[in-house]
């Protein structure tokens, strides 16, 4: 999961940059710093409100493995279809199914830790651990998106080959995530 976060918000303004035609305003166009913030608006409203359902879902179903399959499958159509369809509308859907899953995601998925650690006496060692796991993926992933686009963007810049290629792979790491979710033992 923090993979395709990593890799998604990593290069978010880049992709506007390179290839999102942007709104104009009057005969002003918007830059790609305003594009980003707007962006984020919707995505952070919805994370919100969806970390909250999404809590309140995993407590009442005391189901914790599904709730997060479904925000990492919601994850991975949004990066699919930044991947296969650049532009402004697209960007604003992405964000919107990005908040969702991931305000779903990080709620149940520190519900489902909290299920999964047995020995009160180790949490907070435990927690540093999954917390590292949170923290690493990220550095690699701005490491591959960075090599994925550039390399590949030389050979094709007007189609945004590395664009397309980085999201199918964040839309890759996202389903891979719920994947191994279905390995956790002993919690539904």
């Amino acid at each position: 999961m923090q993979m395709g976060v990593g890799t998604s918000l990593g290069f978010l303004q880049y992709w506007i940059q390179d290839m999102i035609v942007l709104p104009k305003y009057g005969n002003q166009c918007m830059s790609p710093f305003t594009a980003v913030s707007i962006l984020f608006l919707p995505l952070l409203i919805v994370a919100s409100i969806c970390s909250i359902l999404g809590g309140i879902a995993s407590d009442k179903l005391k189901r914790r493995k599904v709730l997060v399959i479904i925000a990492a499958v919601v994850m991975g159509v949004g990066a699919g279809l930044a991947a296969g369809l650049p532009n402004f509308v697209v960007a604003a859907t992405t964000a919107v199914l990005f908040g969702a899953g991931f305000g779903t995601y990080t709620s149940v998925d520190f519900a489902l830790l909290m299920d999964v650690l047995k020995n009160k006496q180790d949490h907070a060692k435990d927690i540093a651990v999954w917390h590292q796991a949170l923290v690493l993926p990220q550095t690699f992933a701005t490491l591959i998106g960075g090599l994925v686009v550039s390399s590949l963007n030389e050979s094709d810049c007007e189609h945004g080959l590395g664009y397309i290629i980085l999201f199918v792979l964040t839309a890759f790491y996202f389903l891979l995530s719920g994947v191994f979710v279905l390995c956790i033992r002993n919690v539904r």
